[in-house]
């Protein structure tokens, strides 16, 4: 089974971390961009930090890169180092986010400097970045924990990953929206946690969420919602034409078809929320 995992920065603002410690496995915090400077400094990091130490939620660290040289890399690993808590506190890896296609020629230098300078302060690394870009950069071929996201129902990606980040619309703790991942490693464990030990992900084929509550599970909802929706829009054509043949206000009562279900699944996506934290 996966865990939950979220990831946060400046711009979800001021979270209450008692809620979503009561919805969510972890998190990965956002540092900061680009090379060392405090100016690029993620201005809601040491409250996040804080935050999740207080409440005892499992986390990781990341970093937006913006590095196109193995200069820019080398301060942008010194941006984390100034940044991050001793390597025993985190219960996740330290992730570079590489995802700016015009720097994509220089991804695979910049894991590679970013383990380099981080591996031997004790710290465990990986990257971030989509499937697309992880494919044609084939970031697959490095030996570092791969945090892969796309946004479907499965993750379309034949090579093996620690997290896949499946929808940037969750919804935990009563924040929407919020970037949600499927972690498939075992957050790490200390002494004197009671932590929950998850199986490994096997690949493309299986689906993660199968054996997750309906609470872990019920912001994914958010991408089958659209898909019904698609499906109402052609219901209410399909109204619309027998309302034709009848003499009937056809757009009228298509419209209302479609409104009337489209609140009936909102209205389902938030009922199963409230009922299961």
């Amino acid at each position: 089974m996966a865990s939950i995992v979220i990831d946060v920065s400046k711009h979800q603002g001021l979270l209450d971390w008692d809620a979503l410690a009561a919805d969510v496995d972890g998190a990965i915090i956002r540092m900061g961009f680009g090379g060392d400077s405090e100016r690029q400094d993620d201005d809601k990091y040491f409250f996040n930090l804080d935050e999740v130490r207080r409440v005892g939620l499992p986390f990781g660290c990341y970093l937006y890169s913006y590095a196109g040289s193995d200069a820019e890399s080398y301060s942008e690993a010194q941006h984390a180092l100034r940044l991050l808590p001793p390597a025993d506190e985190l219960a996740y890896p330290v992730y570079l986010d590489v995802e700016e296609q015009s720097k994509s020629y220089h991804f695979r230098r910049a894991i590679e400097i970013w383990a380099e300078v981080l591996e031997p302060q004790g710290y465990t690394v990986g990257y971030y970045s989509g499937r697309y870009l992880a494919n044609q950069e084939r970031l697959y071929e490095l030996p570092y924990s791969a945090w892969i996201a796309e946004y479907s129902d499965n993750l379309h990606y034949a090579h093996d990953v620690d997290a896949w980040q499946f929808t940037s619309q969750a919804c935990y703790g009563g924040y929407a929206p919020l970037d949600a991942s499927y972690f498939y490693i075992d957050a790490k464990k200390k002494e004197d946690d009671d932590m929950t030990i998850y199986e490994p992900y096997n690949g493309p084929g299986e689906t993660p969420q199968s054996g997750a509550s309906i609470a872990d599970r019920v912001c994914y909802i958010d991408g089958y919602v659209s898909s019904l929706c698609a499906q109402v829009a052609a219901l209410s054509a399909a109204v619309e034409t027998l309302a034709n043949a009848k003499g009937a206000d056809a757009a009228a009562i298509s419209a209302a078809v479609e409104d009337a279900v489209k609140a009936k699944l909102q209205g389902l996506r938030f009922t199963v929320t409230d009922d299961n934290r």
